[in-house]
């Protein structure tokens, strides 16, 4: 099997030393980017994630101001301006995800409380039924959905309700289901490994823009989507098979037949190159759809996550 220091500096190797003027070029522009660190909103939504780490003891700080920033500039791009109930509705989006997420991969839920958490997820809940253990997490999904009740374009509140639900099902699949010896996957049951990226990033950043976005906006969403989905599993590859989750790098573009862990992993690794190239090849894609500081500030997001692998060299 391949050693995990093995792994960390091929990755260091090919991708990020690779790339590291493209990152030091981001790390640049991103101090130049100017965010308020009294907005009212955050300092709310970071008074939520503050409640969230005394109940559950779970971190989401980082995750908060990142995506602050991030939906903001993705809103200027789009729109040319800010709106704040929508970045807030997103926010909420995002932090209902991670905190379901946070429970589901815990050793500390039983499998009552985590059965409770999928229960949410699936969307088909009374709101007298809602878990006051997760009271946090259920009056978040219910807001979303209701406020998606209030689209007046049914095409779109119909294509985000999908997107939502997709992320939802994924985020199921992915904490019901181990990684096995002697398993066999359908190629096509990718999305089941990939939605709870994908789906949940393009989600957070369609549900910021106020239904104003069309083709263009979506693929923008998409590409942001997988870039995150292919660093986020590049990333958390060695950590997922320690814990015998599932990553979707050791079963996309794989035989349909039983494999064993180790012959999936000598898989990934003949399929390195492709999935960094393709890593690679959508964020060159982001650098045509977008302006330069949406494409810096989401460069330097992944950035931020593969420099943990320069400490484990």
């Amino acid at each position: 099997m391949l050693k995990e220091q093995e792994y960390y500096t091929i990755l260091n190797t090919y991708f990020i030393e690779k790339n590291e003027l493209l990152f030091e070029k981001a790390r640049e522009k991103c101090k130049n980017m100017c965010f308020s660190h009294n907005d009212e909103q955050l300092n709310k939504i970071l008074n939520i994630t503050n409640e969230i780490e005394r109940k559950y003891e779970f971190n989401m700080q980082n995750m908060c101001k990142n995506n602050y920033q991030l939906l903001t500039l993705f809103q200027i791009e789009i729109m040319g301006s800010v709106s704040i109930v929508h970045r807030k509705k997103a926010l909420e989006f995002l932090i209902a995800c991670c905190l379901a997420d946070k429970i589901l991969d815990s050793r500390r839920f039983k499998q009552r409380e985590k059965i409770s958490v999928m229960q949410l997820l699936t969307l088909n809940y009374k709101k007298d039924e809602l878990k006051r253990e997760f009271n946090i997490l259920a009056n978040f999904i219910n807001d979303i959905i209701e406020f998606l009740s209030f689209y007046g374009d049914k095409n779109k509140k119909g294509y985000l309700h999908e997107l939502i639900e997709a992320a939802f099902k994924s985020e199921i699949y992915m904490s019901s289901f181990e990684i096995n010896e002697n398993e066999r996957f359908l190629q096509k049951d990718n999305y089941l490994l990939i939605d709870k990226s994908v789906a949940f990033e393009k989600s957070a950043l369609l549900l910021s823009l106020n239904e104003k976005y069309l083709d263009r906006e979506v693929k923008l969403a998409d590409v942001i989507g997988k870039i995150m989905w292919l660093s986020d599993d590049l990333c958390d590859l060695f950590q997922d098979l320690s814990a015998k989750r599932k990553n979707s790098l050791l079963y996309i573009n794989m035989p349909e037949k039983k494999l064993k862990i180790d012959e999936r992993v000598k898989l990934f690794y003949s399929n390195l190159p492709n999935i960094i190239a393709d890593l690679e090849s959508y964020m060159s894609e982001l650098e045509n759809l977008c302006s330069t500081d949406l494409y810096y500030f989401v460069i330097n997001i992944i950035e931020k996550w593969f420099s943990d692998i320069k400490v484990m060299i």
